[in-house]
């Protein structure tokens, strides 16, 4: 495990396989890897209720790219309706 640093939180993402650091004032994540999320990444997959799946992560890495946009497809779309329809 990563020496722990004041202002950080660490946790193990199940999805990436790896330790990632939160900066707690800024929102940054750093992935023990060095591949970086920004704030504006970070809201977007909340938003979205989505999860960096390791092949999207590898493709940021790889490219060192930025989450832009996420689009559902059709059946994710209607997944995440009939969620809300449970609620």
């Amino acid at each position: 495990m990563t020496k722990q640093k004041p202002g950080w939180k660490y946790i193990y993402s199940e999805s990436l396989k790896q330790e990632i650091a939160v900066h707690l004032k800024t929102g940054w994540v750093y992935c023990k890897d060095g591949t970086k999320y920004s704030p504006k990444e970070i809201a977007m997959l909340k938003e979205n209720k989505t999860i960096v799946t390791p092949k999207v992560h590898n493709i940021k890495k790889t490219f060192e790219g930025e989450i832009t946009k996420i689009e559902l497809t059709a059946s994710q779309k209607q997944e995440k309706e009939e969620e809300l329809e449970i609620w």
